[in-house]
């Protein structure tokens, strides 16, 4: 499966409900705009899982700190699954 970063990104801001009024893009930092507690690391998780069927870990989100960077990861782990 092909996985666009476009695609990767509405996914995100759908989830999250990201106003369209904030800038969210491949450069973004996650951190800025998603509140990383434990809650939104599981949604993180499941969300990855049931879109792309890719299981992460709470390492990769630890690591990714950008949009780009999560998507990164999960076209990697993708490939190779």
């Amino acid at each position: 499966m092909k996985i666009e970063i476009s695609d990767f990104i509405h996914v995100l801001k759908e989830e999250f409900e990201i106003p369209q009024s904030v800038t969210f893009s491949s450069q973004t930092i996650i951190e800025s705009v998603i509140e990383m507690s434990s809650i939104n690391a599981l949604i993180f998780l499941a969300l990855i899982k049931t879109e792309y069927d890719v299981a992460l870990t709470a390492g990769d989100l630890l690591h990714a700190k950008t949009v780009q960077e999560l998507y990164d990861i999960v076209v990697s782990k993708a490939i190779t699954e």
